[in-house]
């Protein structure tokens, strides 16, 4: 589709009808004549000069010219549906120009323009610019996309507007203003993106209006607590839950005590062997569940990441999972691109110079689905890194999949998880026996760090806290 000039005047109107010269002639400020001869450019007389037969008219035969205003003149033109590298289009970039017949080299361009086009050259104006500013247009933004647009408020930093046109017949004055119409998609994109980073910035300023010494007082009740745990021989958990951490020993004894009394049956009524198949398989099953949990897949061209595999990590209970939440807008761009299944939850955490997505997924995702979201959020959100979660049927396993999957190293150190749940808060609490986890902790609390935001964007709890409990030595 072509450009159309949609200002009320037009450049035709520029240009008078062809006449015949008859001296005494005067030329008029604001325009200039050219003489023409068989319908060809001969000269061109400038303002207040009398033309007379033989002083810049021919002697022969009968003279014609036409008259040409010199003034500027506003152009405003509008290209629809622009293409552009990513999955946006401009739908509409509309710009308004000053143009003016360029008197270089005694009007050559004029000239040369009327010797190609002929006497009807008036007619021809609006669609040749047209057209020419159409081409520019397209051609300057084909290899942007809308996000590079955006962030450099408006197409005039990329498209050069202000070169002549028609080959030196106009020069451009000025340019009034270029701009352009985004796809709803993409404003939709953008209005996620910055609703998170407002909603993430309120809680930093929060984090660091905080009073100091409320801090350092907090920071020492803390130490307090681990150091006053580790002295007892017990993690924080179990110092600060003594109630639940008695039910859960209380519940392991009594499955103890329900498998020795299964063991002893299936010892009378089938002998020993068939309690060696028993414990043959339970073993194995342990074995195959206690895998390591894998890292994140590397880092794409553009730093995105996302990571298709379930983590196995030990936990305490297996607490149901909850209601989790989900960005409207991203769980529209997963359908609008195609891309496998439905995620049970999606949401995304952004900062100035990264911005991470966290969906929660029903299945793993294979090697090319997983690159196939990655592109999608990295074109439509400028996702830096994109982490897929599968396969989780408690909170413990959704949040050990994020953490192991953000914070590679973490992962390796396999801390035992546990999560504790209130109104307003889930606490996460981090033990290990061989490493320890105050390294991490540190890492993961600081508000700079962002860990914490996407894991927040898809959970409807206020805050999170995350704890732990060294190695004892």
């Amino acid at each position: 589709m072509s450009a159309t000039i949609t200002s009320a005047g037009s450049l035709q109107a520029m240009v008078g009808q062809v006449m015949d010269l008859t001296p005494p002639l005067n030329v008029q400020p604001g325009t200039v004549l050219l003489t023409l001869r068989h319908g060809r450019p001969v000269s061109i007389v400038r303002p207040g000069r009398k033309l007379r037969r033989g002083r810049g008219l021919p002697l022969t035969m009968s003279p014609q010219g036409v008259v040409v205003s010199t003034e500027d003149v506003p152009v405003t033109v509008a290209v629809d549906d622009v293409a552009m590298q990513g999955p946006y289009p401009l739908t509409r970039v509309e710009a308004q120009l000053r143009l003016r017949v360029d008197d270089q080299d005694d009007y050559a361009g004029l000239r040369a323009y009327v010797e190609r086009k002929g006497l009807n050259f008036a007619a021809l104006l609006d669609a040749e610019v047209s057209h020419q500013l159409d081409r520019r247009i397209r051609g300057g933004l084909r290899a942007s996309t809308s996000a590079e647009v955006y962030d450099a408020a408006g197409i005039t930093d990329l498209v050069d507007l202000s070169a002549p046109l028609l080959d030196g017949l106009f020069r451009v004055e000025c340019v009034v203003y270029a701009t352009p119409t985004y796809h709803p998609e993409f404003v939709r994109a953008k209005e996620a993106v910055a609703r998170s980073s407002t909603e993430a910035a309120e809680k930093l300023l929060e984090l660091h209006e905080q009073a100091p010494l409320e801090r350092q007082l907090s920071a020492a009740r803390d130490q307090q607590l681990l150091e006053e745990a580790t002295r007892r021989g017990l993690s924080l958990f179990e110092h600060e839950n003594p109630e639940l951490v008695a039910q859960s020993r209380q519940a392991e004894l009594e499955i103890k005590k329900a498998l020795i009394e299964q063991l002893d049956a299936l010892r009378r009524g089938g002998g020993s062997e068939t309690i060696r198949e028993v414990l043959g398989y339970l073993g194995s099953t342990r074995q195959a569940g206690q895998a390591p949990p894998p890292a994140a897949i590397p880092a794409g061209p553009d730093g995105a990441t996302v990571d298709g595999h379930a983590h196995t990590v030990e936990h305490r209970a297996v607490e149901p999972l909850p209601a989790l939440r989900s960005d409207a807008t991203l769980r529209h761009m997963w359908k609008s691109a195609g891309l496998p299944g439905e995620p049970l939850a999606i949401g995304l955490d952004a900062s100035p110079d990264d911005v991470t997505v966290l969906a929660i997924c029903h299945e793993a995702l294979d090697p090319p689905a997983a690159e196939a979201v990655q592109q999608a959020f990295r074109d439509r959100v400028g996702a830096t890194m994109v982490i897929a979660i599968p396969n989780v049927s408690s909170l413990s396993e959704l949040v050990a999949g994020y953490l192991f999957s953000r914070m590679p190293e973490l992962a390796a150190a396999q801390p035992r998880l546990d999560v504790i749940e209130s109104e307003a808060a889930l606490v996460i609490q981090l033990h290990s026996d061989t490493h320890r986890v105050s390294r991490f902790l540190k890492t993961i609390n600081d508000p700079d760090s962002r860990i914490l935001g996407p894991l927040a964007s898809v959970l409807s709890y206020e805050r999170l806290e995350v704890v732990g409990a060294d190695a004892r030595t």
